[in-house]
């Protein structure tokens, strides 16, 4: 945790009594950065926020798991802080917040921007007040992730493949991983711990919510419908909820997985695979390249290690990517609504936030079309940002359902997709047994 100097008055003990620092015009808690560029960046844009406003800030990074609880504890205690953001509060928070009518409405913060921001954007804040019966921005979009698909070329040249020759299409594509890759990587390094898939099967790790994601996207697999209601119960969702599953889970069952994957966190199918223990990994954020892109072997970056986009569904349609939107909130309780405000119209204009995004090395992606459109995003000599920019601009999106559904947030609270995933792997459950279960749970939490 890092706190922001204020300036101000700090208690000092004059003749004999404590004078109290004085209070900030704005408090704000933000989620720590995994890179010092972006906490640097940050720091920069609050410096020139006060000095072209005269609005004294407090402000404090508290890590990715903290701050949620942090705010969850300051909302009980009736004293949040102003403006929060935090990397988890979309897959957790934001959409049961505005439902419970703790969130200001910032319909006059995102309607400035709005002609420059994506469509996944907007519909990802537009949310439902459960008081009101009526949904409005609530929410201020700052950037977005989706899964990506690394591969390690080091290896797969190493074992004289040819990556331009892999299947489009979604089962010849991942049996090639485990019916081409695997073998030919084990004989040509010599090691039978190597895999062809670094898929996270663990209840524990959210990477195995935003995969599972994908393999719904794949068969067609809806949770609710466009008002909100629960789809579970369709035979045809259930069928793909039935498919994504036994698709999702044949690689470990046929040992194309590493087994300590049913005990992954979210860091775990980083390590692996980059400890060369599995030759493809999908995660969710291109953190996997840019821990090697300051690296003093550049080549692992640029050459040895690419991302590749994921296939296309079974019958040949391209597949959607499940878009998680990154938001900022205000509380309806905060003291300085109209500071957080005035700080977010600052922060958000490209020239504050362009910075900040290329501080976290890609990791996030643009919202605002603005800024795809710079030099950073369109440069074509890095192999990572090219399939990046191609995922999020030409290929289609679907925001998470739970921003349709406040209710679904208790779901991925709990992983549920997670607990469905290891009764299959761990204790031999059928894929129907699996997602029976997990409809069950689906239907106890999230119905209206």
């Amino acid at each position: 945790m890092r706190m922001f100097r204020r300036g101000l008055l700090a208690a000092t003990i004059v003749a004999g009594f404590a004078l109290p620092a004085l209070a900030a015009d704005l408090t704000i808690w933000w989620n720590k950065s995994y890179y010092p560029e972006e906490d640097e960046q940050f720091d920069r844009t609050v410096a020139a926020f006060q000095a072209a406003t005269g609005i004294k800030v407090d402000y404090t990074y508290y890590t990715n798991e903290d701050v949620p609880k942090k705010v969850l504890a300051a909302l009980t205690a009736g004293a949040p802080p102003d403006l929060a953001y935090a990397f988890l509060f979309d897959l957790q928070h934001t959409s049961r917040w505005a439902y419970e009518d703790q969130l200001e409405d910032v319909s006059d913060v995102v309607k400035e921007i709005e002609p420059h921001l994506l469509p996944s954007a907007l519909q990802a804040v537009n949310l439902l007040n459960g008081r009101t019966g009526e949904r409005s921005f609530y929410a201020m979009p700052v950037a977005q992730q989706i899964e990506h698909i690394h591969v390690w070329k080091e290896l797969t040249d190493q074992a004289g493949l040819d990556l331009a020759t892999i299947p489009g299409t979604w089962d010849e594509w991942w049996n090639w991983w485990c019916e081409t890759a695997q073998p030919a990587v084990r004989k040509a390094t010599g090691s039978r711990q190597v895999f062809g898939v670094g898929q996270p099967m663990s209840s524990s790790a959210s990477d195995t919510i935003f995969a599972y994601m994908m393999f719904l996207n794949a068969f067609d697999a809806r949770i609710v419908d466009e008002q909100g209601n629960l789809v579970v119960d369709d035979p045809k969702n259930r069928e793909g909820m039935i498919r994504a599953m036994e698709s999702y889970t044949r690689p470990f069952k046929d040992r194309c997985v590493p087994p300590g994957a049913v005990n992954w966190g979210d860091a775990d199918n980083n390590v692996n695979f980059l400890n060369k223990i599995t030759v493809m990994v999908p995660n969710p954020s291109l953190s996997i390249p840019a821990s090697q892109k300051n690296a003093e072997d550049k080549s692992i970056y640029l050459e040895k290690m690419i991302s590749m986009e994921w296939p296309d569904k079974p019958d040949g349609r391209p597949i959607e990517y499940v878009t998680s939107i990154k938001t900022a909130v205000i509380f309806k309780q905060s003291k300085n609504k109209e500071a957080a405000k005035e700080f977010m119209r600052f922060f958000l204009r490209p020239e504050n936030l362009g910075p900040q995004l290329e501080g976290a090395l890609a990791r996030w992606f643009p919202v605002d079309t603005r800024l795809i459109d710079t030099p950073y995003w369109q440069d074509q000599s890095d192999p990572h940002k090219v399939v990046e920019v191609r995922q999020f601009t030409q290929r289609p999106q679907s925001v998470w359902p739970h921003y349709l559904n406040h209710r679904l947030i208790a779901v991925n609270a709990e992983n549920a997709w997670g607990k469905a995933v290891t009764r299959v792997v761990l204790e031999n459950w059928t894929p129907e047994q699996a997602v029976d279960e997990l409809i069950a749970r689906i239907k106890e939490v999230a119905a209206s």
